[in-house]
């Protein structure tokens, strides 16, 4: 029997090559089979070696730990069964570090040849045939003090197994290693068969170690060749890196035909492949301009130069952090694929091509390294996907130098097409060189002729005393009214006679001077000190506006040498579009009073004309220094219901200027910290009069409408119809009282519709502007109850009811209906309840007026009355006495000292309005609502003259003419309704 280890049989000469080529090609057809062993016992007793030349050991094998069972046998315990393949810190609770025994039993029906490949034996290890030494890596000992390191290789045992059994055990010891025990499947047959399978991977990857050589050395043919391109650098490098990890890998080492390498340097010779993979990050992120992929691929770089520091020292800390390696790998891995990914969105070059080498690459290696730690069982791919990676590389080389040769022949093509261009630029330029001074006189000539011609002021201001240029257009002399310009200094030219001020023409004048002889820069940081625009008045006394344009001219060097001004007269320009813009606002206030009937406009200037005194007489009282909210709030509804009307009469520059003004008010009511400015006040107001004038103005100038006298009236065609049709009844018959009386009736109805309209209806018209109101008080709207049966007013009427109601709804609303809030409280309705009922009399018309509001304070007015002086003993008043004290101008009856009372506002003008018509106003008071104080309801009695109304007589034949008209309406409509009633459109249509 002859026992030997394999790794010392193979010297390496040309015989043992190609011996060993053949076995590797035989290999390539065998099949493996799996033979079970339980309990270490392998039974090769049904083994037909011809058939099945190798076979996979599966099971069990008998395991001893801190035991030595050849060399340093001990007391005899019993073994433990783990698994024959795997690290023994994985099948069992014994830690990764110490030293073991394994024992398999071979037993044979016959003699046989066998060999056994252990793999890898982690780390020194002995191994013994039925007690004899067959090899012996390191030296194994208990104690991890006098351990000394085994060599990185792999075990393949042969021997003659005779008929019976025989024994091998294998003593080994781990104190510094990642795995322990027998890592790798054990694999036992023929010895041919075995040695074929031990360096099956050696071909591929000595195939694998010339292909990266030869790539390294061409690439770094490239690069000095080329030195601006990196990429061939780090692919090099990659290359040359790539070169350990290919003979000293996971899965073979080449290097066991050679000689036995020490455990570490083995560990670092297959760690190589880190350094590696750093250069490929490089390689990539260089070729696609990928900055993060470029760090990562230095960080792990950098990372693997300390790991090899550290193997010098402590190859244990050096295996521990082998592990933070292959997670910054993995993250760099990441990043190249994001990269080329990214490459491939952007259809970069070969970036596909790229991405699928890299993917396969980086799959194969995490396949082995799985493969090698036994989380998964699988074929070793690494070498193939590396031949694979460099063929990819190999064909995008090619790719490249092809687009290059390409690139080159286009690049040529394209210079021989500029070349022929640039001769002919040659050729003009020397033709061109030959009339130069035909073409400069030319030139010169069409120069003077156009500044002799042109319509514009054109001259250059020089740094020799701001001179003007002789070079000049003729017009200069006719803008400045002067004979010899280049006798002006340019500023004196310009601004001697402009109505600039006398800072801004220092800024113009040092503006210049800064300007010429710098740097092109100076002018454009400056040019905002020079006028764009200039008013002159001429030697001649004529008023001029001028329009100015500055512009730098440089030298070659980019030096400012002079300064070119243009100036144009548009004076005439200027005046006509000024005058075009009159024009234009003027038609345009003319279409909006086109649409606006003169009754309806009549009465809005009434009604403006009293809210701006009213407005006017507040701003200039002391509630105004006082910050008096109410008198600032009914500023704001008075000009709120001004912007309405104008609104409702689509005067759209009159509402943009109540609307600024109302906003003024708005702001003050909202800001309680802001300043209350009188002046601006009566400035808004001002403005707010004078556009009024300006619609008077066109109103009576330009469409030649009255405003004073007697209204126009209109009468629809139907109605002169129907008029021309009862006067040629009434001709026919002639003679006949009925015929006469039923003309004249209906004449009488025509013109009773015409010149009075129902009382009723006129009061609904005017209290529409309830809504608004309400809403600017945040109250809710009132009830409103109307009885006026059968009385019809005129025109006088119907004024003086509008006037005197703008005052009373206001007074209801703004002091008399409470909140929404105060009224629940009392028990009242949300919403108020206004009562009008319109009463005949034989030479007067009462109007009741009465809201349920929270009537009179008055205890207020009374005592607002003695501070006053208006009264002199005001014990000896009665309640009725005191409540007419609101007739008073001066009354007020809020919590400051102001023009207004809670009662009082416009009631004097109230009661002036109903006297110059012969009409009067009396309060009278009703008992008292609130026991405990001083507030009482009251109501007003109105007494407006008859001579207002319609004859009492007539009421009946109006109402029917009213009726027949509002009928007529319905069906045929009217063609050109009557201007009187214009005004008894809805309100929210005014507004």
């Amino acid at each position: 029997m002859q026992l030997s280890p394999f790794s010392r049989l193979m010297p390496l000469d040309g015989r043992k090559l190609l011996l060993f080529l053949s076995l590797f090609m035989a290999q390539i057809a065998v099949a493996q089979t799996r033979l079970d062993v339980s309990q270490g016992i392998v039974d090769l007793s049904k083994w037909d070696e011809k058939r099945q030349p190798l076979l996979t050991l599966e099971g069990t094998a008998r395991f001893y730990w801190n035991t030595f069972r050849v060399s340093a046998p001990s007391s005899s315990m019993p073994p433990e069964m783990i698994s024959i393949q795997g690290s023994w810190d994985r099948h069992t609770a014994h830690p990764l570090h110490g030293y073991a025994s394994y024992e398999l039993d071979f037993i044979s029906d016959r003699e046989r040849p066998i060999a056994v490949d252990l793999g890898t034996v982690a780390v020194a290890h002995r191994i013994y045939v039925d007690g004899r030494l067959v090899d012996v890596s390191g030296n194994p000992q208990s104690a991890k003090e006098s351990y000394q390191k085994g060599p990185a290789r792999q075990t393949v045992v042969t021997f003659v197994l005779p008929q019976g059994q025989r024994r091998l055990t294998i003593e080994t010891a781990n104190f510094e290693y990642m795995l322990s025990g027998i890592i790798k499947p054990v694999v036992i047959g023929t010895p041919a068969a075995v040695v074929s399978h031990r360096y099956a991977g050696l071909a591929p990857a000595l195939v694998l170690f010339g292909a990266y050589l030869a790539m390294a050395l061409y690439h770094f043919g490239l690069f000095t060749l080329r030195r601006r391109d990196r990429s061939s650098l780090y692919f090099g490098l990659f290359c040359l890196a790539m070169l350990p990890s290919t003979v000293i890998n996971m899965q073979v080492n080449a290097l066991e035909l050679y000689a036995e390498v020490p455990l570490a340097l083995g560990i670092y010779l297959a760690s190589s492949f880190g350094i590696a993979s750093g250069f490929l990050g490089l390689f990539i992120s260089y070729l696609w301009s990928s900055p993060w992929s470029r760090r990562i691929s230095f960080l792990l770089l950098g990372f693997c130069l300390i790991l090899a520091f550290v193997q010098a020292f402590d190859l244990q800390l050096y295996l521990v952090l082998l592990g933070v390696k292959f997670l910054i790998g993995l993250v760099q891995a990441g990043f190249l694929t994001v990269t080329i990914t990214r490459a491939v969105r952007t259809r970069q070059q070969s970036s596909m091509m790229m991405l699928v080498s890299c993917c396969l690459l980086i799959c194969t290696a995490i396949n082995d390294f799985a493969n090698f730690n036994n989380w998964i069982q699988s074929t070793p791919l690494f070498s193939f996907g590396s031949l694979a990676f460099l063929m990819i590389q190999s064909y995008l080389l090619s790719v490249r130098f092809s687009n290059a040769f390409q690139q080159v022949e286009q690049s040529e093509r394209e210079i021989r097409q500029l070349s022929a261009k640039i001769k002919a630029e040659r050729d003009h330029v020397v033709a061109l060189n030959e009339n130069l001074e035909v073409l400069a006189e030319e030139k010169t000539r069409d120069i003077r002729s156009i500044m002799s011609h042109i319509q514009l002021g054109i001259f250059a201001i020089t740094a020799e005393g701001y001179r003007i240029h002789k070079d000049h257009s003729e017009h200069l002399r006719d803008i400045f009214e002067v004979d010899q310009v280049t006798e002006w200094n340019a500023c004196q030219l310009l601004f001697d006679r402009s109505e600039l001020s006398t800072d801004a023409v220092s800024q113009a004048v040092s503006c210049i001077e800064a300007a010429l002889g710098e740097a092109g820069l100076v002018f454009d940081m400056n040019a905002h000190c020079l006028p764009q625009d200039l008013r002159y008045t001429s030697p001649s006394g004529h008023q001029k506006l001028l329009e100015l344009s500055w512009h730098p001219m440089a030298n070659v060097e980019g030096i400012t040498e002079k300064i070119l001004v243009t100036v144009k007269d548009v004076t005439a320009i200027r005046a006509l579009a000024e005058e075009a813009q009159d024009k234009k606002e003027e038609l345009e206030f003319i279409s909006e009073l086109l649409n606006v009937q003169a009754e309806a406009f009549r009465r809005f200037l009434q009604d403006s004309k009293d809210f701006l005194a009213e407005n006017r007489k507040l701003i200039n009282s002391r509630s105004i220094q006082l910050k008096d909210l109410e008198v600032l709030k009914v500023l704001f509804i008075n000009m709120h219901t001004m912007k309405g009307a104008s609104r409702s009469l689509y005067l759209k520059k009159m509402t943009s200027v109540f609307h600024d003004v109302e906003q003024y008010y708005a702001h003050l009511q909202r800001d309680k910290q802001a300043a209350w400015d009188a002046r601006r006040m009566n400035a808004d107001l001002d403005e707010a009069e004078k556009i009024i004038g300006v619609y008077v103005s066109i109103y009576q100038n330009k469409l030649s409408r009255k405003l004073h006298g007697e209204r126009e009236m209109e009468l629809s065609e139907s109605k002169l119809a129907e008029l021309y049709e009862r006067f040629v009844d009434a001709e026919r018959s002639a003679g006949s009282s009925s015929g006469t009386d039923s003309f004249m009736k209906a004449m009488r109805s025509c013109f009773l519709s015409s010149l009075f309209m129902p009382a009723k209806e006129a009061i609904q018209d005017m209290c529409r502007s309830l809504d608004t109101l309400a809403k600017d008080l945040q109250k809710e709207k009132p009830v409103v109850s109307i009885e006026a049966r059968d009385l019809f007013l005129n025109h006088e009427g119907e004024a003086l009811l509008h006037k005197i109601f703008v005052h009373l709804l206001r007074n209801t609303m703004d002091h008399g209906i409470e909140t929404p809030q105060e009224r629940l409280e009392k028990r009242k309705s949300k919403e108020g309840h206004i009562t009008i009922m319109l009463t005949p009399g034989a030479d007067e018309v009462h109007l009741r007026y009465q809201d349920d509001g929270r009537g009179l304070d008055l205890g207020k007015i009374r005592r607002v009355a003695t501070e006053r002086n208006l009264i002199k003993d005001p014990d000896a008043l009665r309640k009725e006495e005191i409540a007419e004290l609101i007739f008073c101008s001066g009354i007020s009856t809020a919590s400051q000292l102001n023009d207004i009372s809670g009662r009082g506002v416009g009631m004097d003008a109230v009661r002036s309005y109903l006297q110059k018509m012969g009409g009067s106003i009396t309060i009278r008071l009703t008992e008292q609502a609130d026991p405990g104080t001083l507030f009482n309801p009251f109501w007003f009695d109105i007494r407006i003259p008859r001579r207002l109304f319609a004859e009492p007589g007539e009421r009946s034949v109006f109402a029917a003419a009213w009726r027949n008209r509002i009928k007529c309406r319905q069906t045929r409509g009217s063609r050109r309704p009557s201007r009187l009633h214009h005004h008894a459109k809805p309100a929210a249509q005014r507004r």
